[in-house]
């Protein structure tokens, strides 16, 4: 029981870092000023994937826009792509 928990909670945190890693890469692609579509053929992922990355990360921040978030990551709020 134990170990099946242990198990379970190192997918889960897989899954987080995974999804981690995606908005990150979004955000990047926000940055270099791409369209959602270049973004996720940059990724191999799908437009639609790509969009709710981005609404996400607008949810979690106090921003509602891409120039926003652009601005926020400048100001040193967020993190910036590639740093830690």
């Amino acid at each position: 029981m134990k170990t099946a928990l242990l198990r379970r909670l190192k997918r889960l945190e897989e899954i987080r870092t995974v999804e981690g890693c995606r908005r990150l890469n979004c955000r990047s692609g926000v940055f270099e000023r791409l369209a959602n579509k270049e973004i996720a053929v940059r990724l191999g992922d799908t437009e639609g994937s790509v969009k709710s990355s981005l609404q996400q990360m607008f949810q979690k921040t106090p921003v509602s826009t891409r120039s926003q978030l652009v601005r926020m990551a400048l100001e040193g709020s967020l993190g910036m792509p590639g740093k830690s």
